[in-house]
């Protein structure tokens, strides 16, 4: 099963809910990047506001979906 995630900044109000059609470490891994250009969370940490952090460490998972169409309503919802 593929996962809905949610991540927050822990130092805005920012937070971001994202789905995956991999493992949720590899996504996450994938956040962390510096040069990741198509993830929201890797550029607002390491571009728009390098000061803040997400937690990374707290990812919550919302639900598991393998469908990827039901992932993405999960994930819009």
């Amino acid at each position: 099963m593929f996962p809905v995630y949610h991540i927050q900044c822990k130092d805005c109000d920012e937070d971001y809910v994202g789905e995956s059609g991999q493992s949720l470490k590899a996504r996450v891994d994938q956040h962390r990047w510096p040069n990741s250009t198509g993830s929201v969370v890797s550029q607002h940490i390491n571009t728009l506001d390098p000061k803040h952090h997400v937690d990374i460490d707290s990812v919550r998972v919302l639900t598991t979906e393998e469908k990827w169409l039901e992932r993405g309503v999960e994930e819009a919802i």
